[in-house]
């Protein structure tokens, strides 16, 4: 009762902070949602098959297929266009939740009936699950999808059958099916909660026959895109290595555990599990969340492209070892209301507030852009919804962007603005070709953009001001009438 409860405060709060967010989109994000559009796309024409063989072993991009496949089966479903509003978008919440329900299940072997709610209530304040969960991103679900191949996996230890194997197949399909990174941060906790697990440990050899069920179920479910795509993969892996950041040996040894204090769990999270380092001693949940966390740490120390988000997966071990250090028969109230104080008001202060960076020597670390997914909602979309509604009241037609703004990396890590105008055209109900650059085309509207100080260009036309880019919008009839 006191988690239902909890759980619909939680979604309440995050679904108004998303009503109130409508940034744009990340770059990586911003594929994603295309990807989901495609899904989308295939159910709108009626065609579910083409949705599944898109889904099990079709051409995608970089990664495989069920994130964007779920995002985009449930945007069709809602119905709704846009999938900033909060109804599409919040789909990413239920990655949480389901993260929360597994971290709870496994924090329940601990014997203290505490533990469960407590474990629970912790992992919907990580920090960095939360924030990916308010957005399109995979490693969201990851988190969903590593805690649960850790619970199943424990599972299968304590009582090997092979329904137990085949629930573990599945969740390791479907984890395999979310990123590749799941071999780092999902495996760690599988194999240590099968060597941890049941009532005296060595669970790994008592499950060996349930485990060749479960190796079967997540070939069935994983192996015909991973076989498809394995030249690809192998490429796009040599691709990151040579696209690595810079920072010294040490700034990268050191880059997944401060990320994982500062941005991934957060100082107060952390110091909560600080109570449960007496129990690693003996076998339980404790040894088995520290163990999932260790490995998985040093597992993607040897990635030479890092970002803070890879390590959200291992997060969920955090919130067990919160749950079984704070739960006991004298100190489980006095430990939620810290929890509650300490870790929701981190949540809430972040989610309020300009997002965090990392030191400064660990930035170089990172390529590119820093990726900010935690931070104060902001009502700014860089003048895309007005620019839309200019282009409505002005008419049908193809338009053209000649020369749209740069967008700085202290706003957002992604494509130039031109480049997203189009999608998101098409997503609001305004099919209308949007062709970029110059060119001889014929088109019926011209959209200019003018830096500040610059006299406006062209005769006639209407303006836009966008603060945050610093300039101007002008729309400009073009060389058809408007059709």
């Amino acid at each position: 009762m006191i988690a239902g409860l909890w759980a619909l405060a939680w979604t309440a709060a995050n679904t108004w902070w998303l009503a109130r967010d409508r940034v744009l989109r990340d770059g990586d994000e911003e594929g994603h949602v295309g990807a989901a559009e495609l899904f989308r796309g295939d159910l709108l024409s009626g065609e579910p098959l083409a949705f599944l063989a898109r889904l099990w072993a079709g051409e995608m991009g970089d990664y495989p297929s069920l994130h964007p496949a779920l995002i985009g089966g449930w945007w069709w479903l809602t119905g709704v266009g846009e999938p900033g509003v909060p109804l599409v978008r919040g789909l990413g919440l239920a990655w949480v939740l389901l993260a929360a329900l597994a971290a709870a299940r496994i924090a329940a072997r601990g014997g203290h009936a505490g533990a469960p709610l407590l474990a629970f209530v912790a992992t919907t304040l990580l920090p960095l699950p939360v924030a990916l969960g308010r957005h399109f991103m995979p490693e969201g679900l990851l988190v969903a999808t590593s805690a649960l191949a850790v619970l199943a996996a424990l599972r299968l230890a304590e009582r090997p059958t092979a329904g137990r194997g085949a629930a573990l197949g599945l969740a390791l399909g479907l984890g395999l099916l979310t990123k590749q990174t799941f071999l780092l941060v999902g495996l760690p906790g599988v194999l240590a909660a099968l060597w941890l697990g049941g009532p005296r440990g060595g669970g790994l050899a008592r499950a060996a026959r349930g485990l060749l069920v479960a190796v079967g179920v997540a070939a069935l479910v994983a192996g015909p895109w991973s076989a498809r795509h394995l030249a690809r993969q192998l490429a796009y892996g040599a691709e990151s290595v040579a696209h690595s950041g810079e920072g010294t040996l040490s700034a990268h040894l050191a880059f997944y555990p401060v990320a994982l204090a500062l941005l991934v769990v957060g100082p107060p999270l952390l110091l909560l599990a600080l109570p449960a380092l007496p129990q690693l001693r003996r076998r339980g949940p404790a040894a088995l969340a520290a163990t999932w966390l260790v490995v998985g740490l040093l597992a993607l120390g040897l990635l030479p492209k890092k970002y803070p988000r890879l390590a959200a997966p291992l997060a969920p071990a955090v919130a067990v070892l919160v749950g079984v250090g704070l739960a006991g028969p004298r100190r489980a109230w006095a430990g939620g209301a810290a929890l509650l104080l300490a870790g929701g008001g981190w949540l809430a202060w972040r989610s309020l507030t300009p997002p965090l960076d990392l030191p400064r020597p660990l930035q170089r670390v990172v390529p590119g852009c820093p990726q900010h997914w935690l931070g104060a909602p902001t009502d700014d979309d860089l003048g895309m919804g007005a620019v839309a509604d200019l282009l409505r009241q002005a008419g049908p037609g193809p338009v053209r962007v000649p020369d749209g703004p740069e967008i700085s990396c202290s706003l957002q890590t992604t494509a130039p603005w031109a480049e997203h105008l189009g999608p998101y055209l098409r997503r609001t109900g305004q099919d209308r070709e949007v062709l970029l650059g110059e060119g001889d085309e014929p088109v019926s509207w011209v959209l200019t953009w003018e830096a500040d100080g610059l006299p406006p260009g062209g005769e006639g036309g209407q303006t836009l001001s966008v603060p945050r880019l610093h300039g101007r919008f002008r729309l400009l009839r073009g060389t058809l009438a408007p059709r």
